[in-house]
């Protein structure tokens, strides 16, 4: 493989997890909305996504900030996280 198809091949695992946290974030909106985390007696949405679903706290922070955005502010938002955790050179592939 080559050096370029290495990084095409990251750019769409990264293309990929990007999908899939947008629909994460769609589902913890969801549960936010149906009050699932005070059912499953949790004070916080982050205390419910680290306890219930194994999330680490700083992840769960920033699902529940972005669940609680706008939807129209969803994209800008989660744009600034990708950028933190994978690096401006890598998101301007994208």
């Amino acid at each position: 493989m080559t050096d370029d198809a290495l990084e095409r091949k990251l750019v769409e695992l990264e293309s990929l997890k990007s999908r899939l946290s947008a629909r994460q974030v769609e589902l913890v909106r969801a549960a936010d909305e149906r009050q699932v985390p005070t059912r499953d007696g949790c004070s916080t949405l982050k205390e419910w996504m680290a306890g219930r679903l194994d999330v680490a706290p700083t992840t769960a922070a920033e699902l529940a900030h972005l669940a609680r955005s706008e939807p129209g502010s969803v994209e800008a938002s989660w744009r600034r996280v990708r950028c933190r955790l994978i690096g401006p050179r890598l998101l301007s592939v994208w």
